[in-house]
């Protein structure tokens, strides 16, 4: 329930949630659900809607599942162009899916591990005569990697007329094997609409301007793997063009097989050193680039690390952020223990949906999250179905040390001892590399329905106290009603860089908090200057007025073993030789010494 209603204040207040901000206009975010969808068919369409509504770029899997309604407006869909990782067409009843702007499938990601198109059970179980008829596809050209499977269609036509050699890209196709399956479950082609005449080939539906478009069986051989755009030498296109061409060069290309470099494409992006033969040495390249998604960059988004010549959401194996958003080789003493969060791919909690009282474990001694950290209410409620225990306040000591979390923090639900979040007291920085619903790196929300039930409303403060950092993605507050103190913080000393969206303002969002009237008088500790704090005392303090000592601010530092840093505001403690008095740093800076000096 309080999922539900978590979902639709975001569906109220944001009706565009696709990456389109966080990356570039036309560019949203695909989805890894698989055949899995809504049990209310009406609220998945419109979140299908939402996601792919003037989409061009789907970075992830296209996934069409449960559009049952004849009346369905699918002309949303009609814009997309690319799709980065696999598609899932299936359990439709619709007559027509109108992908016709669709060019290529890259299959980063595939279904099953195998497919990079998986068309099935499109049809009506009440009524099989009431289903899928027409693949509105006439723009595919090109399949880099993956299979593809047709069947359990058992009214749809033309899938055995195309060429689907053609459209599987040849050099990758002998890499994997990868191979089409076109079934016989399918309509019956003897009961189907012929190709129109002018096809050359196959055809998606009638109609001549549904034919198939060919750009490699008719090329010369000359164009050995490549594209073409005719059948001589010189229609051949570069070995860098997918999809097609408009001309030889790799300035040419409809889509870049590997990456775009200011319009060129190329294998790779042009690396950061490259060998001088006269000096007999490496030089910087000046025409270095990052690669970051299929383009060659100067300069990395702010969300994102930089690893060698990528765009990175956390560093490999050995490397660590040196807190220049750069990931630098691990020493023994300073390399951070990284655990993988909710969701992660890869990782062992990437199925999990919310940390609970059996995967808690694995974030026992982790200082940075790769991912996600949810809390959901079945966490600290348990489950009897599925035999999951409630998890004990006591199990979330695990996440004392966590320092950073690399995607976006989500609490729903809370253990009633706890009335802040202080357990995360070590949190410095959210990277938002990951975001909620394409918006947020921070959502703590409760249950919006007035009657509850509650999970946050023993929350009174939130307890952030080393938290400095949100480098990408908007923060949203909202239905914690004893919630005090988060109006008084800076949140735009804290919040780098925001996304756009209706309702935030300048990437936050407080609502429905505080409704009890003793925040009304809550004030932050008088050590604290004007950033405000995350509750109350002089240890959740931003910044301090005067000192901090011992994550405490100080009208002035203790008179033995430290002195003041006026600088920094902090009180340092005084040099080993000194007899715990000084009056600055290093061993001259004694006021008394302990030992000779030398």
């Amino acid at each position: 329930m309080l999922s539900k209603n978590l979902s639709l204040v975001f569906v109220l207040l944001c009706p565009a949630l696709s990456m389109a901000s966080a990356l570039k206009p036309g560019t949203c975010l695909g989805t890894s659900s698989g055949l899995s969808m809504s049990v209310d068919r009406l609220l998945h369409y419109g979140r299908l809607h939402r996601r792919y509504r003037n989409c061009r770029l789907v970075r992830g899997n296209l996934e069409l599942t449960g559009l049952e309604a004849s009346t369905l407006d699918l002309s949303f869909l009609q814009d997309i162009e690319e799709v980065t990782g696999y598609v899932i067409i299936a359990l439709n009843h619709v007559g027509t899916i109108p992908l016709k702007n669709l060019k290529i499938i890259r299959g980063r990601e595939l279904y099953k591990g195998k497919y990079s198109l998986f068309v099935q059970y499109n049809y009506n179980n009440k009524d099989p005569s009431d289903g899928l008829n027409k693949l509105l596809f006439n723009s595919l050209t090109e399949i880099v990697r993956g299979n593809v499977v047709i069947d359990h269609n058992p009214q749809l036509c033309f899938m055995d007329t195309i060429h689907w050699n053609d459209i599987l890209n040849p050099g990758q196709r002998r890499i994997g094997d990868w191979v089409y399956q076109i079934g016989t479950r399918n309509k019956e082609p003897s009961q189907c609409a012929r190709c129109h005449d002018s096809c050359v080939a196959g055809c998606w539906a009638e109609g001549s301007e549904m034919c198939q478009q060919l750009t490699l069986e008719h090329c010369s051989p000359e164009c050995e793997d490549a594209r073409c755009r005719g059948t001589t030498r010189e229609d051949c296109c570069d070995s860098e063009c997918a999809v097609g061409c408009s001309g030889p060069t790799a300035r040419d290309c409809t889509v870049c097989l590997h990456v775009n470099n200011s319009g060129s494409c190329e294998f790779a992006c042009p690396p950061e050193f490259i060998y001088d033969p006269q000096a007999f040495r490496n030089v910087p390249n000046p025409a270095f680039k990052y690669h970051y998604f299929d383009q060659c960059v100067d300069n990395c988004p702010s969300n994102l690390l930089i690893d060698g010549n990528g765009c990175v959401k956390s560093c490999r194996v050995g490397f660590h952020n040196n807190g220049e958003q750069k990931c630098v080789p691990c020493k023994k003493e300073v390399c951070d223990k990284e655990c993988f969060g909710v969701g992660q791919a890869d990782g062992p909690l990437a199925d999990a949906r919310t940390v609970d009282s059996s995967n808690v474990h694995h974030f026992t001694g982790c200082t940075t999250v790769k991912g996600n950290l949810v809390f959901e209410s079945i966490a600290f409620d348990g489950d009897p179905h599925t035999g999951l225990l409630p998890m004990d306040a006591s199990q979330l000591a695990a996440f004392k040390d966590v320092k950073t979390i690399t995607g976006y923090l989500q609490i729903v639900a809370w253990p009633k001892e706890f009335s802040d979040f202080s357990i995360f007291k070590s949190l410095e920085t959210i990277e938002g590399a990951d975001l909620y619903r394409d918006i947020a790196a921070v959502i703590i929300q409760d249950n919006t329905h007035p009657l509850g039930p509650f999970y946050l409303d023993q929350i009174t403060s939130l307890g952030f106290e080393s938290l400095r950092a949100i480098n990408y993605g908007n923060v949203y507050i909202g239905y914690c009603q004893n919630l005090c103190y988060e109006q008084l913080v800076n949140w735009t000393s804290i919040i780098r860089h925001h996304t756009e969206y209706r309702g935030f303002n300048n990437g936050l969002l407080l609502r429905k908090n505080g409704e009890s009237t003793k925040c009304n008088t809550t004030t932050c500790d008088p050590e604290c200057d004007s950033n405000g704090c995350w509750g109350p005392g002089p240890d959740q303090c931003l910044q301090c007025s005067h000192y901090l000592y011992q994550g405490s601010c100080l009208e002035s530092c203790p008179k033995s073993g430290v002195y003041a840093d006026h600088n920094e505001k902090k009180c340092e403690p005084c040099h080993p030789f000194c007899d715990g008095l000084c009056f600055g740093k290093g061993p001259f800076k004694c006021i008394t010494a302990a030992h000779l000096r030398h």
